[in-house]
């Protein structure tokens, strides 16, 4: 809840602009769905909620922020990779996919995925995820405190490369932190590591950094040119991550064409049609269920 904080915000956003009166926000872990009023309609954003007792009256619409099956199939994946995909399968499968009538995904590949995998009677869409910007401007480049965010959570995989920029005299923000935003603003370069090895995107990340005007740092993401284009961010592989790194933060006038060209972009063209795609995702779902 914390890490998409500003997108749960922006998501809220677009659903109250499609109802007469504001809907119903709340925090949970458990939503016993016999209990609410008849003919609600139920949004269930991220896959930590445990939903129970069906009621046949109550829509649910599932908004996933997380993969939780292989989008290109095991051969592309390490075996923790596989791992935590299936933990999360499992969850999302006992705890929430029983009770849901749609899901709108934030990983078009992914959506695809699971509208071959999932019950036909199931509806799937993915939409452009954005968040709501606190309107604050990133520190000037040479007083920000850190070199390099890396808010996410902690992994091996992750560990690695943090541990080779360290060595370098790099500084790096924390892992955790109580707002992304507050710790891009503060960064001169943003880092995007998958956890583990397998197919995803990291949205939140990335286009928060965008829409703030810091640049990205990350490894190839599969079906990251169905979000923005590729040319947006700087991206090499996992193992030259360090090095790349240490290219570009010696380099700040190419940091800030880089981020003033993906800024511009997010202004002129993202910021609109991720409005756009997900309200006409929402009312495509609700004329449906």
């Amino acid at each position: 809840a914390r890490y998409a904080r500003m997108e749960a915000e922006w998501i809220y956003s677009i659903v109250t602009s499609l109802f007469q009166s504001p809907p119903t926000r709340t925090q949970c872990a458990q939503i016993d769905i016999a209990s609410l009023p008849a003919d609600t309609l139920l949004f269930v954003l991220g896959q930590e909620t445990i939903l129970c007792n069906r009621q046949d009256s109550v829509r649910v619409v599932f908004i996933c922020l997380s993969a939780f099956y292989s989008v290109r199939g095991i051969l592309n994946q390490s075996l923790d990779g596989i791992r935590l995909l299936r933990r999360r399968r499992k969850k999302v499968a006992k705890n929430i996919l029983p009770y849901t009538d749609a899901i709108i995904d934030y990983y078009p590949r992914h959506a695809e995925v699971l509208q071959k995998k999932l019950n036909n009677n199931l509806i799937v869409h993915s939409f452009l995820l954005n968040s709501i910007s606190s309107g604050k401007r990133s520190v000037e480049f040479a007083k920000r405190r850190w070199d390099i965010c890396i808010v996410g959570g902690r992994s091996k995989r992750r560990e690695a490369v943090w541990k080779r920029l360290l060595v370098r005299g790099l500084s790096l923000s924390p892992a955790s932190s109580e707002c992304l935003e507050e710790t891009i603003l503060n960064s001169r370069l943003v880092l995007n590591i998958h956890s583990e090895r397998y197919d995803n995107v990291e949205v939140p990340r990335i286009i928060a950094a965008i829409q703030n005007g810091v640049s990205v740092l990350s490894e190839p993401c599969y079906g990251l040119n169905d979000i923005l284009p590729n040319n947006l961010i700087d991206i090499c592989e996992y193992k030259d991550l360090g090095e790349r790194a240490l290219f570009l933060l010696s380099n700040p006038a190419f940091l800030h064409e880089m981020s003033d060209h993906a800024r511009s972009w997010y202004d002129s063209v993202y910021q609109s049609k991720s409005s756009q795609t997900l309200v006409s995702t929402l009312e495509s779902i609700l004329r449906k269920i």
